[in-house]
């Protein structure tokens, strides 16, 4: 018996080794792209237009504080697409209004449900074919550019074959657990697709900071390959059409974009949303993304398993030094997690996160398989809408 136990401890320590390890290779190699990304000089030469496109629908609160915004960005030619997706408060009356008196300012009105498959796939593609630009600019009417530098470093990080840039919109702080939840699996989620990305292997973004070219909307035949899908129309398109060769990422926090404070409850059934996507990636990178969440459950359960198992490791020369060496491995998966997370959260803006980096981490573990399992099953496909 006492055997058979010996035998099951080494093997859990070999997994908690084997996660450590895997954690920190992740944690300094994936996560440390996004972490130790250094801004490229801005080129220089004449900018080209950008039209920038905003899909809308019961949002007149948001576009009220949006289009001032946006209307104000030092940048010498661009336009304002607003698709008005059959919106039912104000927002028609308000956007005419604002039309006629702003030049920049391009209105799209759909006043009837045509969209069967629901998501924004349908009202997207009314702007894109409306706007007069090649460039392409994506955000969310919940989404405030920090100042009237936004489009230009969006722009910016354009190089010569670049068709796609994704970027990272941060969420603003508010008080409470729960914020800090959301705002620290945002993070993660993050800086996964915008590690990738610098390693050449993109697979995803999000559609409050994106750009691409329409000439690349059009060749690849706009939605169609998912178009049933109803989300995805940031990440799948993303998912089929970036390569090593035309993407680039746009990591700037002097000047970053905000996304508003929201409640758990209309977070979470985003995420589950957002998550539905998931299933339609490819295998290598459903493959790349199994290897952090799966080696954190590992390392934290054989963690507590080898706690548990204390008494088989104990032998007459080192009774005393289990319990620090293994204190000592944990915490150097922390450590170095603390150390790249807050290097991360000042490139892409994330305040008053890091000292609850624990606890994110924790609740990580707990929520995210969580919403990718209800998202495969279509929990939260109303926010397609």
């Amino acid at each position: 018996m006492v055997f058979f136990i010996g035998q099951i401890s080494f093997i859990v320590l070999i997994v908690f080794l084997v996660a450590l390890l895997l954690q920190l290779v992740y944690i300094w190699v994936v996560f440390g792209k996004t972490a130790f990304y250094k801004k490229k000089k801005q080129p220089d030469g004449k900018r080209e237009p950008v039209s920038v496109i905003v899909c809308s629908r019961d949002s007149l609160h948001y576009l009220t504080e949006l289009i001032p915004v946006l209307i104000d960005q030092d940048y010498p030619d661009y336009e304002v697409v607003i698709v008005n997706n059959c919106s039912t408060d104000e927002t028609q009356m308000f956007l005419d209004d604002l039309e006629r008196i702003e030049p920049r300012v391009k209105v799209v009105q759909l006043r009837q449900q045509l969209n069967f498959f629901h998501g924004k796939k349908f009202p997207l593609s009314m702007g894109i074919k409306s706007a007069q630009n090649d460039l392409l600019v994506f955000t969310d009417p919940e989404c405030i550019p920090d100042g009237n530098g936004w489009l230009s470093s969006v722009v910016d990080s354009y190089e010569k074959n670049t068709e796609i840039a994704i970027g990272y919109c941060y969420r603003k702080p508010k008080k409470g657990l729960a914020d800090k939840v959301m705002r620290f699996i945002e993070l993660i989620d993050g800086l996964n697709y915008m590690s990738f990305a610098l390693m050449g292997h993109p697979y995803s973004a999000d559609g409050k900071c994106l750009s691409y070219r329409k000439t690349l909307f059009y060749k690849a035949k706009g939605f169609t390959s998912h178009y049933t899908v109803s989300a995805g129309d940031d990440s799948l398109f993303v998912n089929d059409n970036a390569k090593k060769g035309n993407t680039t990422v746009v990591i700037d926090p002097d000047n970053a974009i905000a996304s508003e404070p929201i409640n758990f409850r209309t977070w979470f059934l985003q995420r589950s949303f957002k998550s539905s996507a998931i299933p339609h990636y490819g295998f290598l990178t459903k493959l790349l993304l199994s290897v952090y969440p799966l080696t954190q459950v590992l390392f934290f359960a054989s963690f507590i398993a080898l706690l548990c198992l204390k008494p088989s490791f104990e032998v007459a020369a080192l009774p005393v030094l289990y319990i620090p060496v293994l204190v000592v491995l944990f915490l150097l998966r922390f450590v170095s997690q603390t150390i790249v997370l807050q290097r991360a959260s000042k490139q892409l803006k994330v305040q008053r996160l890091a000292p609850w980096f624990f606890i994110g981490d924790i609740a990580y573990l707990l929520f995210n398989p969580l919403i990718v399992f209800l998202g495969a099953m279509g929990i939260g496909s109303k926010w397609g809408d």
